[in-house]
């Protein structure tokens, strides 16, 4: 075995051993409110979604529809300055039924991060 072929597969070992830790280093989503799958005998006036980590609510997206697809949020993202992690969107006054929630966020390291919940208004 030459030493390149074996400073390669060291260095291929190395890359194959950190990569989890560096894929479990990105932000997540910790909790919400409402909170998914939660049914609610009163309709929020926001969705509300805290990270693990910081993120940049100026390129983030909240997007809330109702069952027909429509668009119910205010569109504009806002964050917590006293809590980075924490964001924020405000909604329009919501009837009963069900609603899905879709996020899209960039966390302090750079990553995008996405997902999805829904809750149920009575």
């Amino acid at each position: 075995m030459t030493h390149k072929t074996l400073a390669a597969g060291l260095l291929g070992a190395l890359f194959m051993t950190a990569w989890p830790l560096a894929a479990s280093a990105h932000t997540h989503l910790e909790k919400s409110d409402p909170a998914d799958k939660a049914t609610l005998t009163t309709a929020p006036s926001s969705v509300q979604l805290w990270f693990s980590d910081k993120v940049a609510a100026e390129w983030s997206k909240i997007v809330v529809t109702d069952g027909a697809g429509q668009r119910v949020d205010q569109e504009k993202v806002t964050a917590d300055e006293a809590e980075p992690e924490h964001i924020r969107v405000d909604l329009k006054p919501l009837a009963p039924g069900d609603y899905k929630v879709d996020w899209n966020v960039i966390s302090g390291d750079g990553h995008r991060v996405k997902g999805s919940f829904s809750f149920s208004v009575q």
